[in-house]
């Protein structure tokens, strides 16, 4: 417990707890129901609890610059860093946990290449026609502008659109094409995500026009002056100006702490913010938040109660009573009812 207060929790510490939630869960489906549906249920589980654990990583990478500053985060940032830079043997990790397809493709690289020198097999199966064979040089022209023209521009191309639009594509595939192959626990904690997505925009900038006004703003005002100083103390003159310049200094600095805490404990929100839905879809829950929990549903369509659907969701019965209320036939006001009701309570409050 004390070495995680002060060296911090990592990747792997994460993944771990992670793992354990999952197979405690396992052991107590198993007893329930079978192993199969054990199995099944937990898979639904942890694909949704994946998804908010790569968008946690994502913006622990987004807050580096202050989360470095804290000892608990600092050693889950830096190995967040390494493995955004793809060496994820330097940090003892398993990238499979963060993007199978980069782990996928590394593999394949790793086998096209021996010794800095790219393995080609077409090239060497055309290597070992002879040479006055008729056609070997149009077949050879042919391959290589595949090769070194069409399939580069290709991928550029693809490239970029998967940069900019490959997270919605994949999203609308998933949730709404073939909906019907994506479980609901999935499709629900994948558009609460996407929803979160639309709004965090508000802390990033906020983050960056903090770190912007301290790195352009106050540093070089810090930087001025102490050198103003200096050179005042070097030439024996403006000890006035000197000591303007000191509570200026200590005014600047004060702010500085200031606002890099303000930026710490957001940041530390936000990350809090990913973590609390991230626990949710780990043991196969949801969680309510007003306006975005109605607007997921009215996105994830009618909620069919199953084994592999996950929790229960009260707050939709409760809307669901509130238009029941709204749907009844109200009664109209009748006047002359009212008056002789309000006639008869008179006289026998004259009576009595």
């Amino acid at each position: 417990m004390w070495r995680f207060l002060y060296s911090g929790i990592g990747l792997k510490d994460v993944e771990a707890f992670m793992l354990l939630i999952l197979i405690c869960r396992f052991i107590l489906l198993v007893i329930r129901y079978d192993f199969v549906v054990a199995f099944k249920i937990v898979a639904v589980n942890g694909g949704a609890a994946y998804l908010w654990w790569h968008h946690l990583i994502d913006i622990t990478i987004r807050y580096h610059e202050v989360l470095m500053q804290v000892s608990f985060t600092r050693e889950f940032t830096d190995q967040s860093l390494t493995l955004q830079k793809g060496s994820e043997l330097e940090a003892g990790l398993q990238a499979s946990w963060w993007n199978p397809i980069k782990t996928i493709l590394i593999a394949l690289k790793k086998g096209w290449t021996y010794k800095d020198y790219k393995i080609d097999p077409i090239s060497m199966l055309f290597a070992k026609y002879r040479d006055g064979w008729y056609g070997k040089q149009t077949l050879n022209r042919i391959y290589y502008f595949f090769y070194r023209r069409l399939f580069p521009f290709l991928f550029y191309i693809v490239k970029t659109w998967r940069i900019q639009f490959g997270n919605t594509i994949f999203y609308s595939l998933c949730t709404r094409v073939q909906k019907k192959y994506c479980p609901y626990f999935i499709r629900w904690h994948w558009t609460m995500l996407f929803t979160y997505e639309f709004l965090e925009p508000g802390f990033q900038n906020f983050y960056i026009r903090g770190m912007l006004y301290i790195v352009n703003v106050l540093d070089p005002r810090i930087t001025s002056s102490l050198k103003t100083i200096e050179s005042n103390k070097a030439n024996l003159t403006g000890w006035g100006e000197n000591a303007i310049l000191t509570r200026v200094i200590a005014e600047t600095r004060v702010e500085k702490e200031w606002l890099y805490l303000s930026l710490i404990a957001m940041a530390l929100a936000h990350m809090a913010i990913i973590i609390y839905p991230m626990l949710h879809a780990l043991v196969g829950q949801y969680y309510y938040v007003p306006f975005i929990t109605e607007n997921t549903d009215v996105h994830c369509g009618p909620y069919n109660k199953t084994l592999y659907s996950g929790g229960n969701q009260p707050w939709r019965n409760a809307i669901y009573d509130l238009d029941n209320r709204k749907k009844e036939p109200k009664k109209k006001f009748n006047l002359i009812k009212f008056l002789r009701r309000f006639l008869k309570f008179i006289k026998k409050k004259f009576k009595s």
